[in-house]
């Protein structure tokens, strides 16, 4: 079974133990485009925040996730949580 991006995201995230917003990003796009798209597509990053910023939907369509996808709390699967010190962490739902 194939995973899915936001899947992919938080066990990323998780085996980091925390992650930045740029390196968060920079994963997921990625994982989209392929290894090191991220130097040689630099007009596509903002694309790729949208998830994690509430409200923001760049300049030419719907993002990839809708707004605030990755940072939901009521996801069922899974969120980002943003700590003090400005990195994200995974935050899994007990079963």
């Amino acid at each position: 079974m194939k995973k899915t991006i936001k899947s992919q995201v938080l066990d990323w995230v998780e085996s980091q133990g925390q992650a930045s917003f740029t390196g968060i990003i920079e994963f997921a796009h990625d994982l989209k485009y392929g290894p090191r798209s991220w130097e040689k597509n630099p007009n596509r990053r903002g694309w790729y925040s949208s998830p994690l910023s509430r409200g923001y939907v760049p300049r030419g369509g719907a993002p990839a996730f809708g707004p605030g996808y990755l940072v939901n709390p009521k996801s069922k699967t899974g969120y980002l949580k943003k700590q003090a010190n400005g990195l994200y962490k995974t935050v899994r739902k007990a079963d």
